[in-house]
């Protein structure tokens, strides 16, 4: 997962995008094993994709998401998104 900032609808503040990855948790983690039966890490195209998201910064201290089909907000408050 990464994030970045920047006006995408040109109203003069920053906001949110961020990309996910894959859909990998340990419930769905698959067993790979190279030919000689060391074990080895699936390619990550193995996993379902994850989509991006986009928050629109509301200027209120809050985001809306506007990632296609999503209405939902959040505040800024708190430990929600990293960057990497």
């Amino acid at each position: 997962m990464g994030a970045a900032t920047g006006d995408y609808d040109n109203d003069g503040y920053l906001d949110l995008f961020v990309g996910a990855y894959a859909d990998f948790t340990l419930a769905t983690n698959r067993d790979c094993f190279l030919e000689s039966g060391v074990r080895d890490y699936r390619n990550p195209r193995a996993y379902p994709p994850l989509p991006p998201h986009l928050y629109d910064n509301l200027r209120d201290g809050r985001f809306a998401e506007r990632t296609a089909g999503s209405t939902s907000t959040w505040p800024t408050t708190g430990t929600r998104t990293s960057s990497g």
